[in-house]
């Protein structure tokens, strides 16, 4: 597995994916990511915890990034859970 985090304007976007070893007809390798998108999206902690890292520790616990996931993840019926 590999993950990515993206911090724009105070929010957080954090990223986790499967490799892949099937090619798609897109000729890159993977199935385009739009249809992936949400599925792939984690909160940091699950990041954080799976990669054995922290990743804003410099940030006091009101400075830390709004973690978009764990806020779609909280409310109703939103990223399927």
């Amino acid at each position: 597995m590999f993950w990515k985090v993206i911090v724009r304007d105070g929010y957080a976007f954090g990223f986790l994916f499967e490799h892949e070893t099937l090619l798609h007809s897109n000729g890159l390798g993977c199935a385009p990511l739009r249809s992936k998108c949400p599925k792939n999206l984690v909160p940091i902690l699950e990041i954080e915890a799976l990669a054995g890292v922290s990743l804003f520790p410099d940030l006091a616990a009101g400075g830390r990034p709004t973690d978009v996931a764990a806020s779609l993840r909280a409310a109703t019926g939103l990223l399927g859970e």
